[in-house]
Parts: C-alpha cells; structure tokens; sequence
C-alpha cells in the first residue's frame, strides 16, 4: 500500500468512527428528553448540536477521503525518464 491509500484508508476510518459516535450524542438527547437522563448544565440541543456536527464531519470525510489525501500527499509525477532522440549524422 501506497501512502496515499494508507492516508485514505486512516481518514475514512476516523470518518467513520465520529459518524458511529454521533448516535451516541442522538441517543444521549433522546434520553434528555424523555427524562431518563438528566444533568444540571447540559442542555438537549448542545448535544444535538453536537451529534449533527460529528455526522457532518464524519461524512465529509469518508467522502473526501481522497481528495483531503491529495492534499497531503500530492500526485507523483510520472517516474519514466524522458527520452531524448538524437539524430546522428553520418
């Protein structure tokens, strides 16, 4: 593997995990809510916010993943040496 797809492969990994730790928050508001879960300084749409901004984020990057790896690892130019013909003359 390539840096390039291992950088890849790391952004869509992390994507995915803030994703996945996005319904934690949803599941977290839903309890605040329904009155399971309670807590003094908390409020249901910080944790809303939360949750949509880690959806957000993790999208972003298991979409881009390529394009944010270009970023960092830009295209390697072509390895073949030029050629130059020489014409010789007799």
């Amino acid at each position: 593997m390539t840096p390039f797809v291992m950088f890849s492969l790391a952004l869509r990994i992390i994507g995915a995990w803030v994703t996945f730790s996005a319904v934690e928050y949803f599941l977290t508001s839903f309890n605040m809510t329904h009155g399971l879960y309670t807590s003094a300084s908390t409020q249901v749409m910080a944790i809303v916010n939360q949750a949509v901004l880690h959806l957000l984020v993790g999208f972003v990057l298991i979409k881009f993943a390529p394009f944010l790896a270009s970023l960092v690892y830009p295209a390697e130019a072509s390895c073949q040496p030029s050629v130059e013909s020489s014409e010789e003359t007799e």
